[in-house]
């Protein structure tokens, strides 16, 4: 058989091949009288492309951004996303001084508190899943002051207070010392000379 005897073969191999894949389809579509059975649409119909979760983007603010010993801070991670979920179906894990313990484990709620005791820069670490469990992570640091400098800085509306009320008070005794009045002095009179008698 010749080169071309063998790819003339090949060819109708081939076609065969095809037609009895589409003969396939059509007895069906005859079956049930119509011009779109479904065996022939599912032939047809191209193959769903397999859609690719993204993992989730982490996160979060701290209030205030800077505090004494014993400040509650607050974090918040409503500012994680994903391409796919809503925040609310987002779930959140906090890991206070990174140290690899979960201090708040898997949860939807976002908004998480901290307090340290000891003055120091403390990192914390978010971590955020999506419903597919893909996961990301980020980490930021609170910066907690000395406790005698935050104790100080508590205090310092209170000496605020103090001092304006002192001030008051040292006013309206000024104003009243002017408004009382002390009664004159009486004149004395002159002392006569005595008479002497000639």
């Amino acid at each position: 058989m010749s080169a071309r005897g063998a790819s003339h073969t090949a060819e109708l191999t081939l076609l065969a091949f095809l037609l009895a894949g589409l003969a396939a389809c059509v007895p069906s579509v005859h079956a049930d009288a119509s011009p779109t059975g479904p065996h022939l649409m599912a032939w047809l119909a191209p193959s769903p492309v397999p859609q690719t979760n993204m993992p989730p983007v982490a996160n979060f603010t701290i209030f205030p951004e800077e505090g004494g010993a014993g400040t509650v801070f607050v974090l918040n991670a409503s500012l994680s996303y994903d391409a796919e979920d809503s925040v609310d179906r987002l779930e959140f894990r906090w890991d206070f001084f990174d140290d690899g313990r979960s201090d708040v484990d898997w949860s939807r709620e976002p908004v998480a508190r901290f307090a340290s005791q000891a003055p120091g820069p403390a990192p914390i670490r978010l971590w955020v899943r999506d419903s597919g469990g893909l996961t990301d992570t980020i980490l930021r640091e609170i910066s907690v002051v000395g406790s005698s400098t935050a104790s100080m800085a508590g205090l310092i509306p209170y000496v605020l207070v103090a001092l304006i009320v002192s001030l008051v008070f040292v006013a309206v005794l000024v104003l009243k010392a002017d408004a009382i009045s002390v009664p004159p002095r009486e004149a004395e009179d002159p002392e006569e000379p005595p008479i002497r008698e000639p």
